[in-house]
């Protein structure tokens, strides 16, 4: 599947904000429910800037990038943007590094995980520009799903977050590392940087770009629990 998310250039991007679209997001299934996503700027001619979240099968992603020829010499592999260091999140990475033409890559996870190869660290507010109309915000808090884990978005006026494990279509990530309160704090972390972008954005234009497909089970379970009461 395809979407386009972005719009005029982030603000925090550099150069004229008359972009169309600042990314098209390639969502490429991988493991048993896991999602990776593609992030492809396409507002300069090819090759066209490309970025990765949570490539955890690299053969998957190989292969969707071969479906939307996107092959060698149509790309520009910039960056891995990694959540968290789970292995179905993080497990791919230095395989992708291997691939021929991909071994430049960028690496980025947050400063306190031990994300698997990781070579930048990103905290908190800090922005990659990926292409020249393509930039990827880091949104960090004390502790989300795990300690040091990250969530990435795009803001525009269709902006989007790639949450990893911390939110899902229907429910949050369980705490695997800190307290409640700790990742309670996270997720009003979460909350705050999406409505600091009302001035430009309305918050519930949010395109959410989850780590894994647990909407239905989740769904059920909620249903099962309100009934119950």
């Amino acid at each position: 599947r395809r979407v386009m998310a972005g719009g005029p250039l982030a603000a925090a991007a550099s150069g004229p904000a008359e972009a169309a679209e600042a990314a098209e997001v390639l969502i490429v299934p991988t493991l048993d429910d896991n999602y990776c996503y593609i992030l492809v700027d396409r507002t300069a001619p090819p090759p066209f800037p490309l970025a990765f979240v949570d490539p955890s099968d690299p053969e998957a992603v190989f292969a969707a990038l071969e479906s939307a020829a996107l092959g060698p010499g149509a790309v520009k592999p910039v960056a891995i943007f990694t959540t968290h260091h789970h292995w179905d999140h993080a497990g791919g990475n230095a395989e992708m590094l291997k691939r021929p033409g991909f071994e430049g890559m960028r690496v980025y996870g947050g400063k306190d995980d031990s994300v698997q190869a990781c070579t930048h660290w990103m905290a908190d507010g800090d922005v990659v520009h990926v292409g020249p109309a393509l930039a990827v915000r880091a949104i960090g808090g004390a502790c989300f799903h795990t300690r040091g884990s990250l969530m990435f978005a795009i803001d525009s006026p269709t902006p989007a977050l790639f949450t990893g494990d911390v939110a899902f279509c229907g429910s949050c990530g369980a705490n695997f590392e800190g307290s409640v309160c700790e990742v309670a704090r996270g997720h009003a972390t979460l909350w705050r940087s999406c409505v600091a972008q009302a001035g430009r954005v309305c918050a519930d234009r949010w395109l959410l770009f989850p780590g894994h497909e647990v909407a239905l089970p989740m769904l059920h379970a909620l249903r099962e629990s309100v009934e119950d009461e």
